[in-house]
């Protein structure tokens, strides 16, 4: 059970999801800098490097771009080359601003 666990919980496109797991008790203070999860987040990201984990993904999505246009639109979101038909490749995604805003594959 993820709660037992220590799950804490976030909002991703109106799912609420695993952000990271932490000991029983801890309460996160939100900040607009590095918040006291910070360390327990780095900490379970390092023993999935190191070992193994579960991700829970069931908030991504799944889209089929086509017609005239699809591959140079695509072309102008994403900041990789994309992959020939058939592949996947991980592909950061920009905002008109040139920012990062997700990853797609």
């Amino acid at each position: 059970d993820r709660e037992a666990a220590g799950c804490e919980w976030t909002a991703s496109w109106g799912l609420e999801i695993p952000a990271y797991f932490a000991p029983m008790g801890f309460c996160e203070n939100t900040t607009l800098k590095r918040s006291n999860a910070f360390d327990i987040v780095g900490d379970e990201a390092l023993q999935v490097r190191r070992a193994a984990g579960l991700i829970d993904i069931s908030a991504y999505s799944r889209y089929a771009i086509s017609g005239p246009g699809a591959e140079a639109w695509l072309d102008r979101l994403l900041a990789c080359r994309l992959p020939k038909a058939g592949q996947a490749r991980l592909a950061p995604m920009l905002g008109p601003d040139g920012r990062l805003k997700g990853d797609l594959t």
